[in-house]
């Protein structure tokens, strides 16, 4: 999934929820994208209030007979208008269940039903598949070594915000987020002091 993420203490909500205009709090920006992303999605998860950015392509239709568009974050709906996001994805390579993770993460944030996903050889396309985001999950029909649980994602993620929201605690402070090739655990590095010398684990 591409983009960043910030969060807060917030209040109430569902897992993975997006929040209204009512639970908006005065840190989160207008319902406009910030420079460097195509749009920002706010959300609920966990009791944490997220701002999400984004830059996944999406193809959005008015109707029938209406005109469709790629990506516009200033379409008359907003930017949580419900679309296809579009996902390039090398046909001589397997759609894994990390890859599927990654199409649903992108689908579900940027509040797309589908996922089209578009099959190439060397950047010549060879085909297309319409996969709903609801069905990734389970492989989609297309997932080569099985599936995931979105309530294990879930957990995890607000797992690791909880450690962030502990753990970066200096105003205005650059962090940077770890896992080796092969280890389980995170290590969180303020690279603020990289002038002054080591970073602070």
């Amino acid at each position: 999934a591409g983009g960043g993420a910030g969060g807060g203490a917030g209040g109430g909500g569902g897992v993975g929820g997006e929040e209204s205009d009512s639970d908006v709090e005065e840190w989160m920006p207008d319902k406009e994208a910030p420079r460097g992303f195509r749009r920002v999605v706010r959300w609920q998860l966990g009791g944490l209030s997220v701002l999400l950015g984004s830059d996944t392509l999406i193809c959005r239709h008015d109707g029938p007979g209406g005109a469709a568009s790629i990506d516009t974050s200033h379409s008359s709906a907003g930017y949580a208008a419900s679309g296809v996001s579009v996902a390039l994805h090398d046909a001589r390579s397997d759609v894994t269940s990390l890859v599927c993770l990654d199409y649903w993460l992108d689908a579900v944030m940027s509040s797309s039903s589908e996922v089209g996903i578009c099959l190439h050889n060397g950047g010549v396309v060879q085909g297309y598949r319409a996969v709903p985001t609801d069905s990734l999950p389970a492989g989609g029909g297309i997932c080569t070594d099985g599936g995931f649980s979105p309530a294990a994602v879930s957990s995890c993620a607000v797992s690791v915000l909880r450690f962030l929201q502990q753990h970066c605690t200096r105003e205005a402070a650059t962090y940077w987020l770890v896992r080796r090739d092969g280890g389980q655990e995170l290590e969180l590095y303020d690279i603020s002091v990289l002038e002054l010398g080591e970073p602070e684990p």
